[in-house]
């Protein structure tokens, strides 16, 4: 079941990708060619209790342990550390062009048309970007830059380098 599938996961199409493939494999493994809604709760891993806009403000906010215990979670649910960085690359990326934008004095209706986030969506990020300085938001994406390169040369120590991004 598709709807139950997206509930328990969530909207990740990342994360999907992954839960589906996992399904698959199991319903093989179990000699079947058909799911049952079943698998999904035993097989997949359930939507992170924290958002990934959760994590991202701890880190900017230098809630380091709080930062840490989100991504504790994350790794007690085995969740990919290059999921974790994308999206928190993405989030970082996008907060640092709106501030911009918001420098530039466009409102959060042209940040939406420009950038193709959803009003809602820009709404939340202008009021998180307000209160960053533009040199930390350069900061941070740099180092996540590093660090989302970092990852892809030395995997194995994914969580690590998520971890030395937090206490940076």
């Amino acid at each position: 079941d598709c709807s139950l599938l997206v509930d328990y996961c969530g909207k990740n199409m990342f994360t999907l990708t992954g839960e589906i493939e996992k399904l698959a494999l199991y319903a093989r493994a179990k000699g079947r060619n058909e799911l049952l809604r079943e698998d999904i709760t035993t097989v997949c891993t359930a939507e992170m209790e924290y958002g990934a806009f959760e994590f991202s403000n701890a880190i900017l906010d230098g809630r380091k342990g709080e930062a840490l215990s989100i991504l504790s979670v994350m790794k007690f649910k085995q969740i990919d550390p290059l999921i974790i960085m994308g999206e928190l690359s993405g989030i970082f990326s996008d907060l640092l062009k709106i501030k911009i934008m918001l420098l530039t004095g466009k409102n959060n209706q042209q940040i939406s048309a420009e950038t193709g986030i959803n009003i809602h969506k820009v709404g939340i990020y202008v009021t998180s970007a307000r209160r960053m300085e533009l040199d930390r938001l350069r900061a941070i994406v740099s180092m996540a830059t590093d660090v989302d390169l970092a990852m892809k040369y030395r995997y194995d120590s994914g969580y690590l380098h998520l971890e030395k991004l937090i206490c940076s």
